[in-house]
């Protein structure tokens, strides 16, 4: 009986060695580390056109969703031209004051709710929006540049923008009845992109 248990034993103990070493086999191995220089530029990613009218005191909403990541700044410029102040030139009314000019609101919405305007009478907005800042040039050690890269990618503020375009007042001056304005927004979307450089 005592050795009937005994070779149990060994053959228990056999088995327990065998899988052991099958699990060190199958096991991956270590890839080694590489060193790897990145650098990053930044470039023009997107850039757009939307043009439309807006009513006295009324709001024209855009939304615009942006899924690329890395995103650096956004641009934007409102241009308009006020149409009764062309025509009031036309027919040589030099006394046609800024306070006849229309004036616009242009309020920028991020996917956080975070949110940034500026209004003016003298035909132009513009509002610098930035988002991530690109990183410094740096030497990492990786087992492969795709690992690299992909410390680097960043989805901050990705999802829908929202451009809300107001028309706070139309006025015209005395000669002309000012319903309202044709208008242009001027969208540039800017990102970095990772390069790496041979060490």
């Amino acid at each position: 009986m005592k050795r009937f248990v005994i070779i149990w034993i060994c053959i228990l103990l056999l088995i327990t060695s065998f899988s052991l070493g099958c699990i060190e086999d199958d096991g991956e191995k270590d890839e080694p580390l590489k060193e790897f220089h990145i650098t990053f530029q930044e470039q023009r990613l997107d850039a757009f056109n939307i043009t439309g009218y807006t009513n006295d005191s009324e709001v024209t909403e855009i939304v615009k969703t942006f899924s690329q990541f890395n995103i650096t700044k956004i641009k934007l410029y409102l241009k308009w031209i006020d149409d009764c102040k062309y025509f009031a030139d036309c027919f040589g009314n030099v006394n046609y004051t800024d306070d006849a000019l229309d004036k616009f609101n242009l309020t920028v919405i991020d996917p956080t709710q975070y949110s940034i305007g500026d209004e003016s009478i003298y035909e132009l907005i513009f509002i610098n929006i930035t988002v991530n800042d690109i990183p410094q040039d740096q030497t990492i050690n990786a087992t492969s540049e795709k690992q690299v890269v992909d410390q680097f990618i960043t989805d901050n503020r990705i999802g829908n923008w929202q451009f809300n375009i107001t028309c706070v007042e139309a006025r015209g001056g005395q000669m002309f009845r000012d319903r309202g304005n044709d208008w242009m927004l001027v969208v540039d979307v800017y990102h970095y992109e990772g390069i790496i450089l041979e060490p």
